[in-house]
């Protein structure tokens, strides 16, 4: 059976056509926009988002200039911390443009600020929630980019601003790995660094490994590390840094560190006159890490297991007294005209200071020269000509008791001198056996 196409037919054939190209369409979009104005709209829009993201999600408005593409307005992310009373806020964003293309995920945020309650909080919290989200990622990408990212780790540090925030969370062989680039602005100059964070789950205990290091620019402002320790009352003000640091951890252990970079224009004396005030030692120096590892020791807390570097500066002087107690208490070897200084001579200028360490996880210090082709082997001061040597390092071994008793001098017949300044390098630097021995009992008395 056939149908003539008739005028009258065609006219019936091309008003459905044009009912279902357009008038249908039109309702859908009417019937889509009356449905995201509902007042309980944006609130469905929270759990579902939530649920996608394992987080709690508050939003103030969401909008859909085209398929595929979302923005919601003042998105505030919080994760479960049951310290923080059921939530913590984790992120906060202005504006959040959401592109799905197939296999491929593009966020693109717009004042975006991330918040923890201390540093190893914010690690512990982000590698989780990156383990969570990356498992459920049904993509095989996901890219966020910012043009200006505000980081507050709390425990009373200043914020951060990084720029030209970068982020993509991949899978690789099923375990999650983020990586990420960005600038830190000091002034009119930028330093470019990459930061990197995976998990891998193949074994028994998951093993989540953390790394940042500066890429190119000039070296950073060392307050970039107050994360990690006070570093104006240490290195000062001026410090620089530049380097990387990997932070490890199995399961739910305590993290692990290993750290190598340089630090410059280090205040000396900051670095000791502040913190052992009966020495003096001025200028400014640059201290070279080839690897400092920070972990468990055995028998101690957490602390320095092994370290190894060069503490050079350009001119400065040292005390006597400083000379002294590293004479007598870690035998460094001063020239016989430094033992000729009459009394009353309380500074010693000098033109070059260099000295190569390595800290060993039994307490032993190896100590040398480390002033390359400017001085005879084995010198690390010389003197106001550049070519005279003031102090050589040891010939042997030394040891953190006695660096301990140099930096806090004590009486001879003391092993270890009880402070609570002394108490708080024996926290962190690794003891000989017979020194823990003496000391812990006078910790555990006071």
């Amino acid at each position: 059976m056939q149908i003539a196409l008739t005028r009258p037919v065609r006219q019936v054939l091309a008003s459905i056509l044009l009912l279902g190209g357009t008038v249908v369409p039109t309702l859908l979009v009417g019937a889509v926009a009356w449905r995201i104005h509902q007042p309980g709209y944006v609130r469905d829009v929270e759990v579902t988002l939530g649920r996608e993201i394992g987080a709690r999600v508050t939003l103030e408005m969401v909008r859909y200039p085209r398929p595929g593409q979302a923005v919601y307005y003042g998105l505030v992310v919080r994760l479960d911390d049951p310290r923080a009373g059921g939530s913590a806020e984790f992120a906060r964003l202005e504006s959040l443009i959401v592109e799905n293309s197939g296999t491929e995920t593009s966020l693109i945020a717009e004042g975006l600020s991330l918040r923890g309650l201390s540093p190893i909080d914010s690690l512990s919290r982000l590698s989780d929630y990156l383990y969570r989200v990356g498992s459920d990622l049904n993509c095989s990408r996901l890219g966020l980019s910012a043009n200006v990212c505000r980081i507050d780790l709390g425990a009373g540090l200043d914020p951060i601003a990084v720029e030209d925030l970068a982020i993509m969370l991949t899978k690789d062989s099923g375990s999650p790995k983020l990586a990420s680039s960005f600038q830190i602005r000091d002034g009119k100059a930028s330093t470019r660094c990459e930061l990197t964070l995976g998990r891998d789950d193949s074994n028994e205990s998951p093993r989540t490994t953390l790394t940042m290091k500066t890429m190119s620019g000039p070296p950073l402002p060392a307050l970039a590390l107050n994360a990690f320790f006070d570093v104006q009352s240490w290195l000062g003000l001026q410090a620089k840094c530049s380097g990387g640091v990997t932070m490890t951890r199995l399961g739910s252990a305590d993290w692990t560190i290993q750290v190598e970079g340089e630090l410059t224009e280090v205040d000396l004396g900051t670095l000791i006159g502040k913190r052992f005030p009966e020495h003096e030692f001025k200028g400014f120096g640059n201290v070279t890490i080839a690897n400092a590892a920070w972990g468990e020791r055995s028998g101690q807390e957490l602390g320095w297991v092994d370290v190894r570097g060069r503490l050079t500066a350009d001119r400065g002087s040292i005390g006597r007294g400083f000379l002294d107690s590293l004479r007598d208490q870690m035998h460094f070897r001063p020239v016989a005209g430094l033992n000729r200084l009459e009394a009353s001579t309380r500074q010693v200028e000098f033109r070059g200071l260099g000295l190569a360490f390595e800290l060993k996880p039994d307490g032993e210090l190896v100590l040398n020269g480390g002033l390359g082709t400017r001085a005879t082997p084995g010198a690390v001061l010389v003197s106001t000509n550049e070519v005279t040597p003031l102090l050589y390092a040891p010939t042997g071994a030394s040891n953190v008791r006695g660096l301990i008793k140099a930096l806090y001098p004590a009486r001879a017949e003391t092993l270890m001198p009880v402070t609570a300044e002394s108490q708080a390098l024996q926290r962190y630097l690794p003891l000989p056996v017979t020194a823990q021995a003496m000391v812990e009992p006078r910790i555990k008395a006071q």
